[in-house]
């Protein structure tokens, strides 16, 4: 280890901090739950998306889904507490559309190939 010239070698736990600070914006639970069904839904489709995209070139409405549904989730709980989702809500159905037709498609596509 180098010499720090007498100073004290900060923790792991001191680098984390200071790399990734603690929000200080208060979010409530429809939001916490929200925020995790985006990211989820933003990672599954994007994998589904690109592993499609190996088999069949149909796979840009998957992709689309991919857009649409996370930014439903992010963008309906936007401000403060809010008790439920607002009008964005809408773009996760219009996700779930776009992705009922791509993989229908995509179905398609792999059993007429």
């Amino acid at each position: 280890m180098a010499d720090l010239g007498g100073a004290r070698q900060p923790t792991d736990a001191e680098l984390v901090d200071a790399t990734f600070p603690k929000s200080t914006v208060p979010t409530n639970e429809l939001q916490k739950s929200f925020f995790r069904a985006g990211h989820a839904h933003a990672g599954v489709l994007v994998i589904l998306g690109l592993v499609a995209s190996l088999y069949v070139d149909l796979t840009g409405l998957i992709l689309l889904a991919a857009i649409l549904m996370p930014a439903g989730f992010f963008l309906s709980v936007i401000g403060r507490d809010p008790r439920r989702p607002n009008g964005f809500s809408v773009l996760i159905w219009c996700g779930a559309a776009a992705l009922t037709v791509g993989v229908t498609g995509a179905g398609i596509g792999l059993l007429t190939v």
